[in-house]
């Protein structure tokens, strides 16, 4: 016999989307990048362009990659996005890391695996937005593989752990949607 009936007031649903077609123009893509350019604004990410507008030349074969798969899952999406952010990519040596943080209050968050080994990389981390009974916020994090995109709310707090691997980096290249 139950005595309470339990209700499930709120979910947090992270979505996940393998981009097939990865493997074949990752090299063109990220051969693209500017990788000499100086990151001075966030010391914890050996390289970001996030801070620099000029920098993203990639963005223009990157997004017709993704763009077939974004409008698949905006068929099925709860959210219905209308607009892309431009993106950015990170690159992650031995060390580096991204403190919790947030992309805003509103649409969904993406981060998409561009240099990713499973065997020495974390994936992003989730922290729980309250806290459970007995006061604390606990870290989730889903598996994920190169040539994957991640896509969560842009208010969830989320993180990059630091990264161990001394000679592979992890790169990834994110992005809102609203």
């Amino acid at each position: 016999m139950t005595i309470a009936q339990t209700n499930i007031l709120w979910e947090i649903k992270i979505h996940k989307i393998h981009i097939k077609e990865w493997a074949s123009v990752k090299d063109e893509i990220l051969g693209m990048v500017s990788w000499d350019s100086v990151n001075q604004e966030q010391p914890e990410i050996t390289w970001t362009d996030y801070h620099h507008d000029s920098i993203g030349n990639y963005e223009s074969k990157f997004v017709p990659v993704v763009k077939p798969y974004l409008d698949l899952f905006l068929q099925e999406s709860e959210y219905k996005f209308r607009d892309m952010s431009k993106c950015w990519l990170q690159k992650y040596a031995k060390g580096d890391y991204h403190a919790p943080h947030d992309h805003g209050s509103c649409g969904y968050a993406c981060v998409f695996y561009a240099e990713m080994d499973p065997t020495v990389h974390g994936s992003t981390e989730f922290l729980q937005p309250f806290p459970n009974l007995d006061g604390r916020k606990g870290m989730e994090s889903i598996q994920v593989e190169e040539g994957d995109l991640v896509l969560f709310p842009c208010n969830l707090f989320h993180m990059a752990p630091p990264h161990q691997s001394p000679d592979k980096f992890r790169t990834i290249i994110a992005f809102n949607l609203y």
